[in-house]
């Protein structure tokens, strides 16, 4: 399940940390993220909101069709604009 989010190449660090801040103030908790990518970067959230992450940003879309192996697995993609004709390079590795 994945929710993306597209930036200028503004200062990277900044709006990377922006995003996160962001989502942690809605109460999710962040397990996991990679800022590296060449085409931007993602967060991981808790498994264990995955429902509320789900009802939250996918509402018309039942729960189950969501799962990916049975499991929900949120994810943030935050990718840079000018990078998105690169996208698919790398992307499966997260």
């Amino acid at each position: 399940m994945l929710f993306l989010f597209y930036y200028n190449q503004m200062n990277q660090s900044n709006k990377f940390i922006q995003v996160k801040n962001h989502f942690e103030s809605f109460g999710y908790r962040i397990v996991d993220f990679d800022f590296n990518r060449p085409w931007g970067g993602f967060l991981v959230i808790d498994e264990k909101q995955a429902n509320k992450f789900a009802d939250q940003f996918f509402e018309d879309i039942t729960i189950d069709s969501l799962k990916i192996g049975g499991k929900l697995s949120p994810k943030l993609l935050i990718v840079n604009s000018n990078a998105t004709s690169h996208f698919g390079r790398g992307v499966e590795d997260f």
